[in-house]
């Protein structure tokens, strides 16, 4: 930037300052007396409105670009400032509606400044054309509603589907396993196996569709949100996973942990009892799982982590993990659908905040959840 020298400054008049800053602002500037006349009306401002200068001068605002029926609105607000001082627009920035000279009515954002000269009330208005503005927050309005509506017809066939398909699977895997049952003994060792084959997938049929119907219903059942005694809650949910603890001996701590965290209990406890169970699930004798749930505090979140000694996962796996059916092992090694870790991203989503890995230098894995401490039912 190349800096006039102060002397200069100096040499050069007023007036010419401000017939620069006039006429060369990217708002267009009209200026207006107390009777509503026009007393300045810079090029800007021809631009926008298209009447000239000469032509606008000396008439009356509410002739040029205030639109027919904001007319009284107009005068009366005037008037009530010059008679009372009491300003409705006077030193705010507001969007309101304009006219130009071809009568086109179009939307404007204005800041209206009151000055007085030689005890005469002056008023000055910088406007800004906000169409192009409106326009693209229209199309851009239209695209999220739209986006939204494909979503929400997304979920609602995922819910259908699911339950839909249960029925028939039922009766599958039931049948299967009279059909097994009736069968023992009497058929080749062959054929026993190839029944045995359509049970099991029939039940990882059955799990897969529970678990997409848990991930649609999440984002449409309304959230129930309260405080939660986080200390309590985790016992508790640490409680209902003590088979699983116990099979193999597993030590879940519990470190610095808050108080009180405001969220949903039911959807925060499918999250936390996935991941503790995953922590416990992922660990190869004959080690013993151990399992430390934490949390650290942010301006706006409270982090917690969850970290095991498991097996871990590579870290260019560690973001493709949270997308849906998404399995590092086969299901013959670990059982799962590849929901889980979908369902607690989602979980987290719904909480203000997110879940990713930090990268351990130790065996393991580390999960970290945010959640906002702004949530709101």
């Amino acid at each position: 930037m190349v800096k006039m020298p102060q002397a200069n400054i100096h040499n050069i008049e007023t007036e010419d300052f401000v017939d620069i800053l006039f006429n060369n602002s990217f708002d267009a500037i009209v200026i207006i007396n107390h009777q509503g006349i026009v007393k300045g009306w810079n090029s800007q401002a021809q631009i926008i409105f298209g009447w000239t200068e000469q032509e606008a001068l000396n008439k009356t605002l509410d002739l040029l670009i205030v639109p027919q029926k904001y007319h009284d609105a107009h005068k009366t607000g005037m008037n009530r400032f010059l008679s009372t001082g009491e300003a409705s627009v006077i030193g705010k920035r507001i969007e309101i509606q304009a006219q130009r000279k071809n009568k086109e009515i179009f939307p404007i954002e204005i800041s209206i400044n009151s000055h007085k000269i030689k005890e005469e009330h002056y008023f000055t208005a910088f406007i800004r054309d906000i169409s192009q503005r409106k326009e693209s927050q229209a199309i851009i309005q239209n695209h999220v509603e739209a986006l939204e509506a494909k979503n929400k017809d997304l979920q609602n066939f995922a819910y259908t589907a699911s339950h839909d398909l249960q029925a028939p699977l039922r009766s599958i895997i039931n049948f299967s396993q009279i059909l097994n049952k009736k069968l023992q003994g009497s058929i080749t060792e062959e054929n026993q196996e190839y029944l045995s084959f359509v049970i099991s997938s029939g039940k990882n049929m059955k799990s897969l569709i529970h678990d997409l119907l848990t991930f649609s219903r999440l984002g449409t059942t309304a959230r129930t949100i309260s405080d939660i005694n986080i200390h309590n809650f985790l016992a508790a949910t640490v409680l209902e996973l003590n088979k699983d603890i116990e099979e193999k001996n597993a030590l879940v701590e519990f470190g610095e942990l808050p108080e009180i965290v405001r969220g949903d209990r039911i959807k925060l406890k499918q999250l936390f009892q996935n991941l503790i169970h995953n922590a416990v699930k992922f660990v190869v004798a004959p080690n013993i799982p151990k399992v430390i749930v934490e949390s650290k505090e942010t301006p706006d979140h409270w982090l917690f982590s969850i970290t095991d000694n498991g097996i871990g996962i590579d870290p260019d796996y560690h973001k493709k993990i949270f997308n849906m059916f998404y399995k590092l092992h086969a299901r013959s090694d670990y059982e799962g659908t590849g929901m889980g870790l979908a369902i607690c991203k989602k979980i987290a989503e719904l909480h203000g905040g997110d879940i990713w890995i930090e990268p351990q230098e130790q065996q393991g894995t580390r999960f970290v959840i945010s959640i906002s401490k702004h949530m709101e039912d």
